[in-house]
């Protein structure tokens, strides 16, 4: 488990690569903190690297996720 955000205040991007595995709480965690450093960065946007994660939630899980 790999995480590791970045913030390009030139090109106004956050930037987040995860490796691992990605069950629903550690995905709601996730977003929840993409969230929270949008919050603080108005007007950026978030670039997601999950090339190297494994998701294994269920179709409820996703809805939630979303």
């Amino acid at each position: 488990m790999t995480t590791d955000i970045t913030i390009d205040k030139n090109k106004k991007i956050i930037h987040r690569t995860e490796t691992g595995e990605m069950y629903t709480a550690r995905s709601l965690t996730w977003v929840r903190e993409l969230a929270l450093a949008l919050k603080f960065h108005e007007g950026y946007n978030i670039l997601m690297d999950l090339r190297e994660t494994e998701t294994q939630p269920e179709m409820l899980d996703l809805m939630a996720i979303a």
